[in-house]
C-alpha cells in the first residue's frame, strides 16, 4: 500500500494573495454573460450527464 505524507510549509505564501475578478475588459469588448451561474451550472451538469457515456471522441474525466 502507497502511503502520502504531505509536508505542508506554512511560513511560504500559498497562492494568490488577492483573488480579483473584474470583467470591465471583457464589457468593453462588448462580451457578456445573460446566464445566471446557477442555471448554467445546471445545464452544463445536464449535457455532460447525457452525453459522457455515448461519446466515442474520448471524453472522460
Amino acid at each position: 500500500a502507497y502511503q502520502l505524507y504531505l509536508d505542508w510549509d506554512t511560513s511560504k505564501p500559498d497562492g494568490q494573495m488577492v483573488k480579483i475578478f473584474d470583467t470591465a475588459r471583457l464589457k468593453g469588448l462588448g462580451l457578456s454573460c445573460d446566464t445566471p451561474l446557477r442555471e448554467g451550472l445546471t445545464k452544463t451538469i445536464e449535457w455532460f450527464a447525457k452525453n459522457y457515456e455515448t461519446r466515442g471522441d474520448g471524453l472522460r474525466l
